[in-house]
């Protein structure tokens, strides 16, 4: 194994620990009522067309760029 290769390894490590850390924990995880489910910080609905392009969010869109604000 090169450089090049050890390199990508190592790389690709490290987007697995990323992707790892941003999938939904116990205090994460979605809130639903009924076939409501609520933004985790306003409590608001999100709106089932964002759930159908990213299936694990758990905020609404203007909460969501706060948090990635910040």
């Amino acid at each position: 194994m090169d450089q090049f290769d050890r390199a990508q390894a190592l790389e690709q490590h490290f987007r697995d620990i990323a992707l790892k850390a941003a999938q939904p924990t116990g205090q994460q995880a979605k809130r639903v009522i009924g076939e409501v489910v609520l933004c985790e910080d306003c409590d608001s609905e999100i709106p089932p067309k964002r759930l159908a392009v990213m299936p694990i969010a758990t905020r609404c869109i203007l909460c969501q760029q706060i948090a990635e604000a910040k």
